[in-house]
């Protein structure tokens, strides 16, 4: 049974499409959104760290998966999805393009996963914070509709899983599954 205040997974899927329309086509959310992200992003996001070689490390790290223009996406759809899915893929091998290496053996690449995506969320029965895996629904390459479960950072095995993901909601209460928008409150 669901929870009398907590949206039931077809009601979710209702608040994102809302989201989204109020984003995309309503020129008040629009703005909120742009608004928001500017307020909290301003002109931009440095990274540094006083440790030289970790900080090399970051620098290549936020170029390689060109986090200055992710950045903005995670915080637009953050406003208005009312959270993130933030995919860490761990490359096991090199990667080529021809002749030419696009990923190496250790490499972390992010990618931001539509909120619409996430189909559910496995989680302890008397813990929602203790999230084992999300459900993923997504087209491949030839139109095939695949789904897969990728474990929750907290539980990624770096001998077993290649990706994981984070998930970080907003306006929601420390038990709640998911995040609300914040177009979609008000």
């Amino acid at each position: 049974s669901t929870d009398a205040f907590r949206p039931a997974i077809s009601e979710r899927k209702e608040f994102l499409e809302e989201g989204y329309r109020l984003w995309k086509y309503d020129p008040i959310g629009g703005a909120i959104v742009n608004l928001t992200s500017y307020f909290v992003m301003g002109r931009g996001v440095t990274v540094n760290y006083s440790d030289e070689i970790a900080n090399e490390i970051l620098k290549k790290f936020w170029s390689k998966n060109a986090m200055n223009l992710k950045i903005k996406k995670i915080c637009d759809e953050g406003t208005a999805f009312g959270e993130n899915f933030i995919c860490l893929k761990v490359h096991m091998m090199n990667t080529l393009v021809g002749n030419k290496v696009i990923w190496r053996k250790g490499d972390v690449e992010v990618s931001v996963i539509d909120s619409r995506n996430i189909d559910g969320v496995e989680h302890s029965a008397d813990d929602t914070n203790n999230v084992f895996n999300y459900h993923v629904t997504y087209t491949g390459e030839r139109g095939e509709i695949i789904t897969e479960a990728i474990p929750d950072i907290s539980k990624f095995n770096a001998f077993i899983d290649t990706k994981c993901i984070v998930h970080i909601k907003f306006n929601s209460a420390s038990n709640d599954v998911f995040g609300l928008s914040d177009l979609v409150r008000v």
